[in-house]
């Protein structure tokens, strides 16, 4: 059971704690004292970044991880490799993205090969290393848990049932004052369908009815395909009820975490470690033509939070772009953990900030790939041949397609795409259409 009490403030070296240090390290991200020797890595599925106040939004849908960020090293223009969990998860357990070894994630649910993993580095580094999750694509027949000691997946619990499990076999398994760890739980909500509980889904009862039970995923899933049969009022409809249940979800999660966090403070569980919010992906409302995930590269699918906190980090944030593949580095970095070669993310705040960042999906629309260098984001859709390129910068929300075969920023971006594709193309039997400017 949870234990609940008053949630400490976030901030500052902890003063509990006499050995904390006032003086901050020669480090980055920086610490007041040693850095944290455990690591707790909690991964949020379908989760919209542009739903956070830190990243925009006005609706105050999640202060407590708010609260978080603003105490963190936040990596404020942060991109998943993609747009779903599988190849997201992998991605950031890796330290690289799985085409490096030769690996396409598909709905095909081949097991990903065994390579290393921060779960395995960590565990050769004598760390203790459980997995709960709450999403089996981290589990069952995949291997994306390689290199855990333990790891579940219970099926039906909820974001606490699977932290308490996490925790239970934590505390029985460790002596957590002396031996270092690694929990990693994984929680579903807000996932497909939406369905909190009725207290947060405020407005809910003033819209009129719709003719789709969105409690079901089948009948969610065939209002999102019948879209563009729709008449213009049917769809507003649609979006007002999805919207309603979405934001309810993300209350709901933001809650939830914060019960989990007071009784991981309860508990001790936070002291003298590191705690690692990052999201596998986002979710679409239409803004490029579909609704929920595995669609598109845009940056309502594609974009992704990642956030580093511990109670004697020095909060700061880290304005320069970073993809998931910099996550397992930085933790190593931070507990100070070799970081194995075939690692290709980079630490974060040591990357060239001009560095190409790639995306790729193979799902639902077939292979889409993207690449990012500064303000410049170019997709390339393999089945249409479609392409479109975005200033981010100035349109953040990617809605002004600015490609020209021409600009040589688009020659530019293909020459680094370019051998990504061809890379791609060996792997799978899909062929690319209209490759190229």
């Amino acid at each position: 059971m949870l234990v609940l009490m008053p949630l400490l403030a976030c901030s500052g070296p902890d003063t509990a704690d006499d050995s904390a240090s006032t003086v901050p390290t020669d480090s980055f991200p920086s610490f007041y004292g040693a850095a944290p020797k455990n690591l707790l890595v909690i991964s949020l599925d379908t989760f919209r970044r542009d739903h956070m106040a830190r990243y925009g939004d006005t609706r105050a849908l999640t202060p407590f991880l708010d609260s978080i960020a603003n105490n963190a090293l936040a990596l404020d223009d942060h991109q998943s490799c993609s747009n779903w969990t599988y190849p997201g998860v992998i991605c950031a357990m890796d330290g690289r993205s799985p085409l490096e070894y030769d690996f396409v994630p598909s709905f095909a649910r081949l097991p990903v090969p065994d390579r290393g993993t921060l779960a395995s580095w960590l565990s050769d580094a004598g760390y203790h290393t459980i997995m709960i999750t709450s999403n089996g694509w981290l589990y069952d027949d995949t291997n994306v848990a390689h290199g855990y000691d333990y790891a579940d997946h219970p099926g039906g619990d909820g974001a606490v049932g699977i932290y308490e499990e996490g925790r239970d076999l934590l505390l029985d398994a460790v002596d957590t004052d002396t031996d270092p760890w690694f929990l990693h739980i994984h929680l579903k909500e807000p996932h497909t369908p939406y369905k909190p509980p009725d207290s947060y889904l405020d407005g809910l009862d003033a819209l009129a009815p719709l003719a789709y039970d969105l409690d079901d995923f089948d009948q969610h899933y065939d209002a999102a395909s019948e879209w563009t049969t729709l008449t213009d009022k049917e769809r507003v409809l649609l979006l007002e009820h999805l919207t309603v249940r979405y934001t309810g979800e993300m209350r709901y999660l933001d809650d939830l975490l914060q019960q989990i966090w007071i009784d991981l403070t309860a508990r001790g569980l936070l002291k003298d470690t590191l705690v690692v919010f990052w999201t596998d992906h986002g979710e679409q409302f239409w803004e490029h033509d579909y609704q929920a995930h595995a669609r598109g590269l845009n940056q309502e699918e594609n974009d992704a939070i990642a956030l580093f906190w511990a109670n004697n980090i020095v909060p700061a944030a880290w304005p320069e772009p970073t993809t998931h593949a910099d996550i397992a580095p930085t933790i190593l970095s931070i507990l100070g953990v070799d970081i194995p070669a075939e690692v290709s993310g980079k630490v974060a705040g040591t990357a060239d900030p001009e560095r190409a960042i790639f995306s790729f999906t193979q799902a639902n629309l077939g292979v889409i790939q993207s690449v990012r260098r500064g303000p410049y984001k170019m997709i390339y859709r393999w089945g249409t041949g479609e392409k479109a390129l975005y200033n981010v910068t100035t349109d953040p929300a990617e809605a002004e397609n600015l490609y020209d075969a021409e600009d040589p920023v688009v020659q530019d971006l293909w020459d680094l795409l370019g051998p990504r594709v061809s890379m791609l193309d060996e792997l799978v039997v899909n062929e690319p259409e209209d490759p190229g400017p």
